[in-house]
């Protein structure tokens, strides 16, 4: 039942994620019309540890969330107890070429990996549903801020200034 629930707020997820999470902003387009376009919250990377106690301490209403920069480099926070475990799943055809260096990673800092789908259909040609590479890290929220940190400069070449997209 647990497992339900999960691929389902996992689902509603993905689908927020494509609707740019449902926030809206006011932006004045090429013609100066006033449109509504919707906007996803960010943050840097060094807010990564304040989230993650605001989601352990339930202030963020989801099971679970992400950060992304590019819609490419999405890894995905879940909680299981009171350790963390971090997903990326491979939706797009470019996503396909980060799983090795993930698994790189994880093997480089002594992290089991498991490799698992929640049943999503991803936007690449395929009869199997998207893979999902989980790092088992069995860390708590500071320690699994650090490892989300560390992939997104190390794996995705990311920096300190770059700015994250917050997706449910």
């Amino acid at each position: 039942m647990r497992k339900k629930a999960i691929i389902l707020a996992y689902s509603i997820g993905l689908c927020c994620l494509v609707a740019s999470c449902g926030q809206v902003s006011n932006v004045k387009d090429s013609q100066q019309n006033v449109t509504n376009m919707p906007m996803a919250k960010q943050i840097k990377i060094t807010a990564l540890p304040e989230l993650l106690n605001k989601f352990e301490n339930g202030d963020l209403d989801a099971d679970f969330f992400g950060i992304t920069s590019n819609g490419t480099d999405c890894i995905y926070f879940v909680q299981e107890g009171n350790l963390y475990a971090i997903e990326f799943e491979v939706m797009t055809e470019e996503q396909k070429l980060w799983i090795d260096k993930l698994k790189t990673f994880a093997q480089q800092h002594h992290y089991k990996t498991w490799m698992t789908t929640y049943g999503n259909q991803p936007a690449y040609h395929s009869s199997e549903p998207a893979p999902v590479l989980r790092i088992i890290t069995e860390s708590n929220a500071a320690q699994t801020a650090s490892i989300g940190q560390n992939i997104m400069m190390e794996v995705f070449g990311n920096n300190e200034q770059t700015l994250y997209d917050i997706v449910p």
